[in-house]
Parts: C-alpha cells; sequence; structure tokens
C-alpha cells in the first residue's frame, strides 16, 4: 500500500515579509505577480503540467492566470485583493490546488445583516438571528434584488471556492451568502430579499453592519463540528474511535496525540470484542492516510486489510528540484521526532530515491507501484466480527477519504453526511507567492486507475439529517441503526 500524505508543513514554514506594510502596496500588481509565480512553479512542479491524462491542464492554468490579470486592474485595496486570490485559486476546482490569502493578513471587518443562512437540502434557510427585524427562523431566501438565491449564491460564494457544485460544499457554505469581509471596491451587497415561511412571502431590506467575530456565528449555523482525537467507550460497549485531523506535522502536538491514540488501539486487547467500532472523522480534512490504515489493521487484521484495500495502477511522482526539497525536509522532520514513525520515515525515503533517480535520467515522473498482494481477500476473513461504522460529514476529504477507502472495502458502514471530493492530484506542499501575501497549494503526484473517481464524494449508507455537532443524538442514533 502507498501512503499518502497530505497538507503536511504548513504555517511553520511560511514568511510574510512586508505585511505589516499591506497599506501601502500596489494591490493589483501584488495579485498579477503572484499569478506570474503561480503559473511558474505549477509549470515546474505540478504533475498535471506533464501529465498526458490530462491534456487541457495547461490551458487551464493559461486561462486562469490570464484571468487574474484582467481582475487585477480593478483591485484597488487588500479585500479586492483576497478575493482575486480565491477566485484564482477556486477556479482550479481542485481541493489539492489553488491559492489562499494569508493567515497573517490583518484582519479586516465583517460586515453581516443581522442573521446568518444555512444550507439545508439545497434551500437556503435562516439557520440564527440576533435582530427583531430579521426574517424569521427556517424563512427560506428566495431571492435578493431580483437575483435567484442559487445565482446569488454561486455568483457571492461559489466564485471564490472550489468545488462548489459539490452538495457537502453548498451544505457548508450556506453562512457565507450574506456576509461580507471587508470592503471591496465594487459593492455588491445584496439589498433587499425575499423569503418564504409556509406559503407566504415578504421583502426585507437588509441593513448591514460589522461584526467583531463572526467565525462562531458561521460555525454554529452550519451546526460542523470537528472530531477530538480520543477512544471511548459507550454504556453498550461500543468503542468511539474520534479523529478530527490526520494531520502528521513532525513534532507537532497533534501528531503526538494521533501516535498516542493509534498506539492505544493497537495494544488494545478488547477491541475485536466489541459489539461496535465507530471511526468518527467529522472535521477530518486529511493528512497522512497510514494513522487510519493502522486502526484498520489493528481491527479487521493486517492480512486482510492488504488484500481487501482498493489498489491503483501506480502513482506518479513529479520529481522537480523543490517537490524533491520538500520531502527531504519532511524525512528530516520525521527522523528528528522522539519516537520516529518507522513506517513513514520508511515510505518517504523511497519516494524519494525514485525521484531522485528519475529526475538524473531526466524522466518525466517516478511510478510508485503498490507490492504484488500476496494472499487473496477471498482466502482471508475479517478478524472483528462486530459492526464497523464510519461516521463522515462534508468536512472528511483527501487522507479522511482514503479511511473511507480502506474501512468500507473492510466492511464498515458509512453513515452521516456526504463527504467532500478530491481529484488525483495529490500530496500537496505550499509556497508563499512573492507578495508574501498568499499561500500557493502544489500537488506532487497523481494517481493512475484509482477506484475512486476524480472529486468523487462518497455518500453514506445512513444519511443523519440533523446537526453534526450533536454528539449525544448520533451516538443514540447509531447505536439504534439496524
Amino acid at each position: 500500500m502507498s501512503v499518502a500524505i497530505r497538507a503536511v508543513v504548513l504555517a511553520a514554514s511560511l514568511c510574510f515579509s512586508g505585511v505589516a506594510m499591506a497599506h501601502e502596496r500596489d494591490w493589483g500588481a501584488a495579485l498579477r505577480s503572484d499569478a506570474d509565480a503561480m503559473r511558474r512553479i505549477y509549470n515546474e512542479s505540478h504533475p498535471g503540467a506533464v501529465d498526458p491524462a490530462n491534456p487541457e491542464f495547461n490551458k487551464q492554468l493559461t486561462d486562469i492566470h490570464a484571468a487574474a490579470y484582467a481582475r487585477s486592474h480593478t483591485v484597488r485595496n487588500q479585500a479586492d485583493y483576497e478575493l482575486g486570490v480565491r477566485a484564482m485559486g477556486a477556479a482550479f476546482n481542485d481541493g489539492h490546488a489553488g491559492t489562499y490569502p494569508s493567515r497573517q493578513l490583518p484582519k479586516l471587518t465583517n460586515y453581516w445583516t443581522g442573521f446568518v443562512l444555512r444550507s439545508v437540502n439545497g434551500e437556503l434557510r435562516v439557520a440564527l438571528r440576533e435582530d427583531g427585524a430579521a426574517p424569521p427562523l427556517d424563512a427560506r431566501l428566495m431571492s435578493c434584488d431580483g437575483i435567484a438565491a442559487d445565482r446569488l449564491y454561486e455568483q457571492r460564494v461559489g466564485t471564490y471556492n472550489p468545488l462548489f457544485s459539490l452538495e457537502a460544499r453548498r451544505a457548508r457554505l450556506g453562512g457565507r451568502l450574506l456576509l461580507q469581509y471587508g470592503e471591496p471596491s465594487l459593492d455588491d451587497r445584496p439589498k433587499r430579499c425575499i423569503f418564504q415561511q409556509g406559503t407566504e412571502s415578504k421583502s426585507y431590506d437588509l441593513t448591514w453592519r460589522p461584526h467583531p467575530d463572526i467565525g462562531p456565528l458561521l460555525t454554529k449555523a452550519a451546526q460542523s463540528f470537528v472530531a477530538p482525537i480520543e477512544r471511548r467507550v459507550l454504556p453498550d460497549g461500543t468503542i468511539w474511535i474520534s479523529a478530527g485531523t490526520f494531520n502528521n506535522i513532525p513534532g507537532s502536538d497533534v501528531s503526538t496525540r494521533l501516535a498516542n491514540l493509534v498506539s492505544s488501539i493497537e495494544h488494545d486487547p478488547s477491541l475485536r470484542d466489541a459489539p461496535r467500532v465507530v471511526l468518527d472523522v467529522r472535521g477530518n480534512g486529511g493528512g497522512d492516510s497510514l494513522w487510519s490504515y493502522r486502526m484498520a489493521q489493528a481491527l479487521f487484521g493486517a492480512d486482510y486489510v492488504e488484500a481487501v484495500a482498493p489498489a491503483s495502477e501506480g502513482i506518479d511522482w513529479r520529481p522537480s528540484s523543490d517537490n524533491i526539497a520538500h520531502f527531504e525536509r519532511l524525512l528530516e522532520g520525521w527522523r528528528k521526532e522522539a519516537e520516529p514513525n518507522t513506517q513513514s520515515i520508511e515510505w518517504v525515503t523511497k519516494v524519494l530515491a525514485g525521484m531522485k533517480a528519475a529526475k538524473a535520467s531526466g524522466a518525466t515522473f517516478w511510478r510508485e507501484i503498490d507490492a504484488p498482494r500476496t494472499k487473496s481477500s477471498s482466502a482471508l476473513r475479517s478478524q472483528y466480527a462486530g459492526r464497523a461504522i464510519v461516521l463522515v460529514d462534508g468536512a472528511c476529504g483527501s487522507a479522511c477519504l482514503d479511511a473511507v477507502d480502506v474501512w468500507k472495502a473492510a466492511g464498515a458502514v458509512l453513515v452521516g453526511r456526504e463527504t467532500a471530493a478530491d481529484s488525483l492530484y495529490m500530496d500537496v506542499r505550499y509556497e508563499t507567492l512573492p507578495s508574501g501575501m498568499a499561500t500557493l497549494a502544489i500537488p506532487t503526484k497523481v494517481y493512475r486507475g484509482r477506484q475512486r473517481g476524480s472529486n468523487e464524494p462518497y455518500r453514506p449508507d445512513h444519511v443523519w439529517n440533523g446537526g453534526m455537532n450533536d454528539t449525544p443524538a448520533l451516538e443514540k442514533w447509531i447505536v439504534a441503526l439496524p
């Protein structure tokens, strides 16, 4: 099995010199310089630029670069710049690629309307309100200023967020429709909206006002949740394993806690006696797929997991100098950990050797191939006789999807909400763009023949229609599933 490592060292290595003087910048020039760097770096390091299976990639890259240049001539301030960076990134429609504003930029003021929306079954409804004159709770947004709600949602939110066509993405982003960050030059804030409650429709004038900390309200409205890293036992004997991330950043507290969690599972003699084992990955956007693979091995048996885990035709790594340097830094960090993960070190050592050999020979890619399976899955049985369940939500992407691949193949039932999705371009590294105010995500490999298609989400076997943040209700529901 090849181990995928996602979104690995980000914030610690980024330097944003000059951000403090951001108000003095030529914002349009900053967006153009970042667009130029994005195109150059992708040409040098993104697998898509030399991928024979994706002949449209270079045209897409050219078009996105040109669109950023065209937009740059209307960029006057930080808000304009950030929207330009987000639009440039979203245009790739890939959760593993694109551009993002730096978190170290000065925080701009959020403006809201006194209420927040939530996307429910494709409809935008009022989720919470702090203004007595706002539309009532659960009222459905029909239109604003003559623009239908769905079209407005696409314009104001979809333009700046990749994979917006996915149900999971739309469901998580509803709160952003009637929200404005900063004061962009083009003020497109809706002024008058029509809401429907029951059979009656009513028009409301929107009053925009600043909010000092809108984040918690958006989280509450979306009813989202990030599972803690822990293992616990429910009263009926169900073992509940939760991991809201699979990150494996060398030396991080998250990596240490995940290592301790996985080790406790591997050394738990009661694990396979439990009537039910739940893997709770709410809020998990990815990381290192080895964590969930080791959990699966501990529960179902190593030989069985190796036999049933989905295989691909191979993985092609792009051996650019910067991609190789990234994995060298990663390997160095892992080796310095107090308790180095030998499997991760062995894997990245193999990848580095292959990439370096390919670069030395002038090859476009280095092909990684899964080791031949020594046993047929038909000759093996799972070592776990109980019921395995994976609880997912719309945040599940990247290595979280890898976990679902393996656990479902081993016999687990999928419950919760539709997941996110990922393309075939994986294992991301990051670079700060020349302005110092944006980050570029750069995938380093491409899957060949992966069983799960590009940007294909998982749909649960049992759908949960309540809030994903209601853990007690979820526990009761899961235990009672037929």
